[in-house]
């Protein structure tokens, strides 16, 4: 006990905050650094993700996958769902992990932000509430609350 309360008797106020100072300006760079590199950072262990990859000029795919959303609102809503389209002449798509700017379709991304599925038409959508259904977290989720749809 003497020995602690005689080592912090010797930091000054200034040492104590310069040292917090660069604690917290690394910690800033180390978050700042994960959302630069992963395009999904915000929604990371919050939302399942539907992304759409598609031509600026084709609305065939993100079509169909905003009727979903519209027609299954409860349900996408109660998985935690959240849907993105980026279209292949916005700068959004240039920051897209290399695989989904070259293969253009419906991607479904898990809470971990690792890619699940995957269809170059909108096939994954008809299973895509199932397949969700089976994941072990969404297990785990189902066990904690019962469906409101």
């Amino acid at each position: 006990m003497a020995t602690s309360s005689f080592q912090l008797r010797y930091l000054s106020p200034n040492k104590v905050a310069a040292w917090l100072f660069v604690l917290i300006l690394c910690l800033e760079t180390a978050g700042s650094a994960a959302n630069s590199v992963d395009p999904f950072f915000e929604y990371r262990w919050a939302h399942r993700l539907i992304i759409v990859t598609e031509l600026e000029t084709s609305t065939q795919i993100s079509g169909k996958a905003e009727e979903f959303f519209d027609t299954y609102p409860c349900e996408t809503d109660e998985r935690n769902m959240r849907l993105l389209i980026f279209k292949t002449n916005s700068p959004a798509f240039k920051t897209l992990p290399v695989e989904m700017q070259q293969r253009l379709g419906i991607w479904l991304v898990g809470y971990d932000g690792a890619v699940k599925a995957f269809s170059a038409d909108d096939s994954l959508l008809s299973g895509v509430l199932t397949y969700i259904d089976g994941m072990y977290i969404r297990k785990q989720e189902l066990l904690q609350s019962t469906s409101k749809c």
